[in-house]
């Protein structure tokens, strides 16, 4: 297959972040706090979300589960229903995230894995509830830096956590809904 570049507006160059919502739409993030509702079809822009005037200046991250997009930010973790204008918004503040940069955002068994610069906190979309586990915190806390900068599903079905200062397997226990185990790598 070919690649070829879609010029869809001035100063949209800058993508930090895409998600899939459908096979004829994608979502942009940018470095500016903006989100465009790409229309693949038509190669146009059919929506912009704004929120560089909010606490938040920068998307770091983007998610589609069910009908909610998720969006990984500076100032901490968003979530919008695809067909209501409410958005919630989720910082250390009034959630047990671990710190408000959000690095990466992954979905496994039900859960939202979050990746931030503190490490590895999950969200259960079962209940909404969200909980920074003090397992992994210390599994990937025990040296100087923990930012969480991907995270990837392996063939074999395990979950790979990339950090600043190395990579990590995390086990799932899909029946509780929960990490069960987080071990180093050793390479």
């Amino acid at each position: 297959k070919k690649i070829r570049n879609i010029d869809l507006v001035q100063n949209v160059s800058q993508i930090s972040s895409l998600a899939k919502v459908s096979a004829a739409e994608v979502l942009l993030g940018t470095p500016r706090g903006k989100i465009h509702f790409v229309d693949l079809s038509l190669e146009k822009i059919r929506q912009t979300m704004d929120f560089s005037s909010t606490d938040i200046s920068r998307i770091t991250d983007l998610a589609v589960f069910d009908s909610t997009v998720w969006i990984g930010t500076d100032g901490g973790l968003v979530s919008k229903e695809l067909d209501k204008k409410e958005t919630k918004h989720f910082s250390q503040k009034n959630s047990k995230l671990s710190h408000d940069y959000i690095t990466k955002l992954f979905f496994q068994s039900g859960i939202l894995l979050v990746g931030t610069y503190q490490g590895l906190d999950q969200i259960n979309l079962e209940t909404g509830e969200s909980q920074a586990y003090p397992n992994i915190s210390k599994s990937i806390h025990y040296r100087n830096n923990s930012s969480v900068l991907s995270i990837n599903k392996t063939s074999t079905g395990h979950l790979l956590i990339g950090t600043v200062d190395g990579v990590y397997k995390v086990e799932m226990d899909d029946k509780e809904r929960s990490v069960s185990n987080i071990t180093p790598i050793k390479y």
